[in-house]
């Protein structure tokens, strides 16, 4: 019983927490220039990919995935080796330090997916910026 207690509490804090407005209003003018091609690229809906940024909840399947691949891609977040840099991705994404980037890049550098590794770095990117 007690479990059950804690795991809703958890739930319901975890679904309380948003992106600040200007945050999305920044990130959502950043790629714009990019959403609709992505959109085709990774075939993900379309209201999805255009609520990315104020939907708290993250579909961990391969179009929205491939999705925020795209975005980074478009960007010019990749080095050379074909990795995330955090450095670009610090200054391309507003309130991202290069400290939150590299620590989610390190988070999951083991994932040799693109698609996904791109996900979850932009997720945990997302989650270091969700406020009460």
């Amino acid at each position: 019983m007690k479990l059950i207690l804690v795991l809703s509490v958890f739930v319901c804090v975890g679904f309380t927490k948003k992106i600040p407005p200007l945050l999305v209003t920044s990130w959502n003018k950043l790629v714009e220039p990019y959403q609709n091609k992505c959109i085709e690229e990774s075939q993900v809906e379309p209201d999805i990919a255009k609520n990315v940024f104020t939907k708290n909840t993250y579909l961990d399947k391969k179009p929205i995935s491939c999705y925020f691949k795209c975005l980074h891609e478009k960007l010019n977040n990749y080095g050379s080796n074909g990795e995330l840099n955090g450095d670009s991705i610090a200054k391309n994404i507003d309130h991202v330090t290069t400290e939150i980037a590299y620590t989610c890049i390190e988070k999951f550098i083991s994932e040799t997916d693109r698609c996904t590794n791109a996900y979850k770095v932009s997720t945990c990117l997302i989650e270091a910026n969700l406020v009460d």
